[in-house]
């Protein structure tokens, strides 16, 4: 799986042309350096507000936020400010996750529709909190400093047909 740095100009502007989509899958994951995670207020305000049509939303979202400027920090939101960003936007239930990468200016965003429907889980880290994942069988895992004992036995629960995992 590879990142996608086109978001804002080649993703974007394709979904919002589905204006008779009824159901939509998405399964994305986006690096950039000038701008926030993807959340509820972003993808509603910039792609579902034009998909008047869409009855079923699933979907799987990482955002990497990369900062090159070393002297600057990312002001990034907390997980509760990503999960309040769906209250109220018709989404169902939704998890997330995020992980902050001081050493390397690095923020990195999951957000997905629960149940989670998807074979793939990319970039797992200490930050993950669990949920049941019975669909995944290739996950892959990376962070910035040592995985913990209690992060494999929650991995151990939360995903039992896993087949596959990757670290970094």
């Amino acid at each position: 799986m590879e990142d996608t740095l086109h978001y804002d100009d080649q993703i974007i502007p394709l979904l919002r042309r589905m204006i008779n989509l009824k159901k939509l899958t998405l399964f994305l994951s986006v690096l950039t350096r000038y701008w926030t995670y993807i959340d509820g207020i972003q993808l509603h305000d910039q792609i579902l507000i034009y998909m008047s049509q869409l009855n079923k939303f699933t979907f799987s979202i990482n955002t990497t936020v990369v900062n090159e400027d070393k002297n600057i920090k990312i002001d990034l939101p907390s997980n509760e400010d990503i999960q309040r960003s769906f209250i109220g936007k018709g989404y169902g239930q939704v998890g997330s996750y995020v992980h902050y990468r001081k050493k390397y200016n690095v923020g990195t965003s999951h957000v997905y529709s629960l149940p989670y429907q998807f074979e793939y889980f990319l970039d797992l880290n200490n930050s993950f909190q669990g949920d049941m994942f019975d669909t995944v069988q290739c996950l892959t895992m990376t962070d910035g400093h040592p995985f913990e004992h209690n992060l494999f036995k929650l991995i151990s629960q939360c995903f039992p047909f896993f087949e596959r995992v990757t670290c970094y």
